[in-house]
């Protein structure tokens, strides 16, 4: 699931959730939206104003979105990420090793 894509809406994000609900899923991968030098959505959020060059630097993209939109905002997303995650308690040890890996 990438959370923050520009455009992403209250009711696009209830519409994931709910079809997550209805997929005999056991997990999920949950990540923020991370617009790499040369992609489209690079250019994009650059071109508008939302990212500034260099942004890459010092970022934690695991755990806070890399940019927000005026649709979210980065509580909003983390707030997301934590709900969908919740859904699938099993997970919860695979979150603790990649935050830990992240860490370092």
């Amino acid at each position: 699931i990438l959370l923050g894509m520009p455009g992403e809406s209250e009711a696009r994000f209830n519409e994931t959730v709910n079809l997550l609900q209805r997929l005999p899923l056991t997990s999920v991968v949950v990540s923020f939206a991370v617009p790499f030098l040369g992609t489209k959505l690079y250019d994009d959020l650059i071109q508008q104003g939302i990212l500034k060059q260099g942004y890459l630097a010092g970022m934690d993209h695991l755990n806070s979105p890399s940019f927000v939109t005026s649709d979210f905002t980065a509580d909003d997303l983390i707030r997301r990420k934590k709900m969908i995650k919740d859904m699938f308690p099993g997970l919860g040890i695979l979150y603790e090793i990649e935050n830990e890996v992240y860490k370092r």
